[in-house]
């Protein structure tokens, strides 16, 4: 009996470990490489600032962000138009200057009086810095009214549609020769008179 096969010669041999092991090599090669999945997680930040008629919200900060100690006095000038700092005499200066902001909200056509001080003082592990020529960005929803008016106490018109409305405030900071190293930090008011 031959069980199918005519021949006694023709039947199949069993195969041998090395074709085994050949076969098994090729299947490996033809198998695709699967990646790894990484994952990175990060934490967003969602802000809204809600105002109200005849109020002023503080938005953010102002920020010098990191200046250099040097031998000499120097000074930093954070610009509300642009939000950049710049150094008129050489102060290293590193990271991301921040313009304080505040927002409020009145009506279009009325006028509001902002007072602001024109000097704030900065205390920390050394001598004190402080921060002077004050100066307001409050394009476009504002208007300044009366040029001639005095620092810290000036008197715009809200041009925005809505009432609303956003003004920058930036400085002059005055870093001391040999400054210590730490972190500074001082409060200051600002006040807005709705008329």
């Amino acid at each position: 009996m031959n069980w199918g096969f005519p021949h006694r010669g023709n039947a199949p041999r069993k195969p041998s470990h090395a074709n085994i092991a050949a076969l098994g090599g090729a299947v490996v090669l033809l198998t695709p490489v699967v990646a790894h999945a990484e994952s990175v997680t990060r934490v967003g930040t969602v802000e809204a600032v809600v105002v109200e008629r005849n109020t002023l919200v503080k938005v953010d900060d102002m920020n010098f962000a990191r200046v250099g100690s040097r031998t000499t006095a120097g000074a930093v000038v954070l610009n509300p138009v642009t939000n950049l700092c710049t150094s008129p005499n050489g102060v290293v200066l590193s990271g991301t200057c921040q313009p304080a902001q505040f927002a409020g909200m009145g009506r279009r056509n009325f006028f509001i009086r902002v007072q602001y001080p024109t000097s704030i003082t900065l205390t920390g592990p050394g001598q004190a810095m402080t921060v002077d020529t004050i100066t307001l960005n409050a394009s476009p929803d504002l208007t300044l009214s009366a040029p001639g008016s005095s620092n810290g106490n000036r008197r715009y018109l809200i041009v925005s549609l809505s009432g609303i409305f956003a003004f920058k405030m930036g400085g002059t900071l005055r870093v001391n020769a040999n400054q210590a190293a730490g972190v500074y930090s001082g409060n200051y008011t600002v006040t807005a008179v709705y008329n």
